[in-house]
């Protein structure tokens, strides 16, 4: 599977993001090429490569004669809507300033319609997720994963005041998300950089086990002493899907831990890279109730989940064995339903033919409660104009 995986060790920003893909091969020209399709006042982007901590990247920028008027969901939405843009360019852009602007209206107590968006709803904002989406779509990426993500610490300054780092935004965008910090005198991670993340991202994971075929590096505004200021992506091939992948199984029996604790647990071998994770009850010696914890991974990060295992939890020991697995080729597709977008996972045979169709469930849960319908419902409106999309591209 064509994959990108985007590594946010100095944080993630909408124009690193974009420098990044074009020094992982996607041209300026092609990004200015379809940027016309957005009905708006004249604006340049530009590309460069620069030093950052003795590394190459690429430094994006946008120019433009547009001041950074406040606009609203609805002015997004038209700008959108009046473009010349891909339907999936489009649809997945919208999506994006979907989320940012839900997020806004959360932080500040407002149904997000009613927000308007200072930074954000400036044309770099704009260009920046446009850039990225059509960028991602120009390689042929089907499946986008992402680290966890440095967002940085301290304060910064903005059009609400003085706020601390993660600002209030990009930390309701990131709420599910793996972060974490190690300085506390500079913002690393923008709330552009965060929606794009959260909304695009197939997972946040150890990177997976690929051939990469290009790496790009996209530059911060600033040259920083403590690190390179870049982002970096990888695409290429992931072989997951591999006949007679050779995965890794770790095991242990508990019957002396708090029930509080599993679930934690769970959550922090998820964030580390475990593929699966699953607690059976048993009955050990002495005819005590115990759980057998089961966690399924690559080779590659077994000492870090064991540490976390021994970690978090009362085991003295812990057994593995490796196993083969066969799994289907998976892709995240956009559906457009009566009550916004949604994505749906496939699973692809080996002949090519989709044998499972699967929505996404934080999609659906978030039309549901947007649009006041129970959940099955939107999962319904899902598959249904799934099928009714596929049958039109195929006529």
């Amino acid at each position: 599977m064509k994959t990108c995986y985007i590594e946010c060790k100095s944080g993630v920003s909408g124009d690193m993001l974009s420098g990044a893909l074009i020094d992982a091969g996607v041209p300026t020209e092609y990004l200015s090429g379809t940027l016309k399709g957005l009905p708006l006042q004249e604006f340049e982007i530009t590309s460069r490569p620069i030093m950052r901590g003795g590394i190459r990247g690429v430094k994006f920028d946008v120019r433009t004669v547009e001041t950074g008027a406040e606009r609203t969901w609805g002015d997004i939405n038209e700008i959108y809507r009046n473009s010349t843009l891909s339907d999936n360019i489009r649809n997945r852009s919208l999506t994006i300033f979907e989320s940012l602007f839900k997020a806004e209206g959360k932080v500040h107590g407002k149904s997000y319609d009613e927000v308007h968006l200072h930074e954000l709803g400036a044309v770099d904002c704009m260009v920046d997720i446009t850039s990225f989406v059509a960028g991602i779509q120009y390689l042929g990426v089907e499946e986008i994963r992402f680290s966890k993500i440095n967002v940085g610490g301290g304060t910064v300054m903005t059009s609400h005041g003085t706020l601390p780092v993660p600002a209030p935004v990009t930390a309701e965008l990131l709420k599910g998300v793996p972060i974490y910090s190690d300085c506390d005198d500079m913002e690393l991670s923008t709330p552009t950089g965060a929606a794009i993340a959260k909304t695009m991202a197939n997972g946040f994971t150890p990177m997976p086990d690929m051939t990469v075929t290009s790496v790009g590096y996209g530059c911060g505004e600033k040259d920083l002493s403590s690190r390179p200021n870049v982002l970096r992506v990888f695409v290429g091939e992931t072989h997951e899907n591999n006949i007679g992948e050779r995965v890794l199984v770790i095991e242990s029996n508990i019957d002396d831990m708090p029930g509080e604790i599993y679930g934690y647990l769970m959550e922090r071998l998820f964030d580390a890279g475990a593929l699966d994770v699953y607690f059976t009850p048993i009955v050990m010696k002495k005819s005590r109730p115990a759980t057998k914890l089961t966690v399924i991974c690559s080779h590659s990060i077994e000492n870090t989940l064991s540490d976390i295992i021994f970690a978090e939890t009362t085991t003295f020991g812990l057994r593995s064995w490796e196993l083969s697995r066969r799994v289907l080729k998976r892709e995240m597709k956009m559906v457009i339903t009566p009550y916004g977008y949604i994505k749906v996972k496939t699973a692809i045979g080996h002949d090519g033919r989709v044998i499972t169709v699967s929505p996404e469930y934080e999609d659906c849960k978030r039309v549901a409660v947007s649009h006041k319908i129970p959940l099955k419902r939107a999962m319904e409106e899902a598959l249904k104009n799934f099928e009714i999309q596929r049958l039109d591209k195929n006529t």
